[in-house]
């Protein structure tokens, strides 16, 4: 039987050395100040416990409504895939016939800057990029036949 050397306060250095921690439950976890240590904690199913120590923002109050991510437009013809500014980080082509082509513009409408030129896609690719930023929108050019989403996210998360 091991001899179990309770961790909750002042501790030598050998101590620490002979113990090893498993997780302990307590309803109240200890209240710990300087040169003290104590028990790793877990719930009463024995799941780590942690905290976040940073609190989270007073706009920005769950991770659920955290304003970052990729959203996505699917596409058979020409269209806007994005409003405003953004980064184009993918288009994956799901079906691709005829050689079709795919022109992507930093527009609203299919002229203006070019982000990515001309290509060829190949049905069942994912092409991705090294995120390509727009600032007026993102507009797909789609010559011949083919479906594709376009995965377009913030410039800032």
């Amino acid at each position: 039987m091991s001899k179990y050397i309770p961790i909750n306060g002042p501790v030598t250095a050998d101590q620490i050395g002979r113990h090893i921690s498993v997780g302990q439950y307590k309803d109240t976890p200890d209240t710990l100040d300087d040169a003290n240590y104590g028990e790793i904690q877990v719930d009463a199913t024995g799941n780590l416990k942690s905290t976040l120590a940073t609190a989270l923002s007073k706009s920005i109050d769950s991770i659920a409504s955290y304003p970052g991510g990729t959203s996505y437009t699917y596409l058979t013809a020409s269209g806007a895939a994005a409003a405003g500014a953004g980064i184009l980080q993918g288009i994956f082509v799901s079906s691709a016939s005829s050689t079709p082509t795919i022109t992507v513009y930093d527009n609203t409408a299919g002229s203006g800057t070019t982000l990515i030129g001309v290509f060829t896609p190949v049905a069942g690719t994912m092409y991705r990029f090294a995120d390509p930023r727009f600032s007026t929108g993102c507009y797909i050019v789609i010559s011949g036949t083919l479906a594709c989403t376009i995965f377009t996210g913030p410039t800032t998360v």
